[in-house]
């Protein structure tokens, strides 16, 4: 309730303000940040992709790298889940929603709500195809790549930051002293009612993260109306622009031949002794 409460209070708070700074100063605060981070939202696989060669492929994956990191906290329930017993439920049957409950059921904390941008990913081919035995393994390389993608996302978006801030200093000092009229202020209510919902979907996105290792707030998440909604849109396509179709992603062959060709060296190794 008290989410669903903040939420609408967003939405009203920056429609008030964008009454009262009118249309004009109300986008080019809004945009100055959301152009930066809209960009770096939707450029961040494409820039990631660019500098994931084969070389940077075995750093990420090699050991003590990303890779190792993630997958130190994946639950060992996952961990001693086996792909084959994913491919065996394929092929007796069962749905890729199926096998998704099963996968989220061992997921725990804030995992269980990251879970939601990886968990159907043992269904894809060139998962079941793969030398990777364990769902952990499947489930630490997505998020490794997601997290890979994420912090480049940051850093591009810190570089555009400082170019559209010197675009938005340009701006707003042509607007010094500009008269604001009515009209301005009325679309100025609109312009703030989305800079408010924006803020506002952001808070829960915030508040769902926090949920995984807070127990109240989850029972603040359990009790929001908006909070469901809004987070699974808002997952949905951050998972689809994050991911994507990693089946189409050529470069994303490079992080599995890596952790594949990793794996059976290590395999090769314990054999030997």
């Amino acid at each position: 309730m008290i989410l669903d409460l903040l939420f609408f209070a967003f939405i009203v708070l920056f429609a008030v303000l964008g009454f009262i700074f009118g249309l004009f100063k109300t986008l080019v605060s809004f945009f100055g940040w959301f152009i930066s981070l809209l960009l770096s939202y939707l450029l961040a696989k494409a820039i990631a992709n660019a500098f994931l060669s084969p070389d940077m492929a075995y750093k990420i994956i090699s050991e003590g790298g990303l890779y190792d990191k993630v997958y130190n906290l994946v639950p060992e329930g996952l961990k001693n889940m086996s792909m084959e017993s994913i491919r065996a439920a394929i092929q007796s049957g069962a749905t890729e929603e199926t096998i998704r409950e099963t996968i989220k059921a061992e997921s725990t904390g804030l995992l269980y709500f990251m879970s939601s941008l990886i968990q159907g990913a043992v269904c894809k081919e060139m998962y079941i195809n793969s030398a990777i035995e364990s769902v952990g393994q499947v489930f630490a390389l997505e998020l490794t790549y997601n997290i890979y993608v994420i912090l480049t996302g940051i850093a591009f978006f810190f570089i555009l930051r400082v170019v559209v801030m010197g675009l938005s200093f340009i701006f707003k000092s042509k607007l010094t002293g500009h008269e604001v009229k009515f009209w301005e202020r009325l679309a100025g209510i609109a312009g703030g009612a989305v800079r408010g919902f924006a803020y506002a979907c952001i808070l829960l996105m915030v508040a769902n993260y926090i949920a995984g290792i807070w127990p109240k707030m989850q029972e603040e998440v359990n009790n929001s109306k908006v909070s469901v909604p809004v987070t699974s849109w808002v997952s949905d396509a951050t998972g689809k622009m994050i991911g994507g179709n990693l089946e189409d992603n050529k470069k994303y062959a490079n992080l599995i031949e890596a952790l594949e060709n990793r794996l059976k060296e290590e395999k090769d190794t314990v054999e030997e002794q």
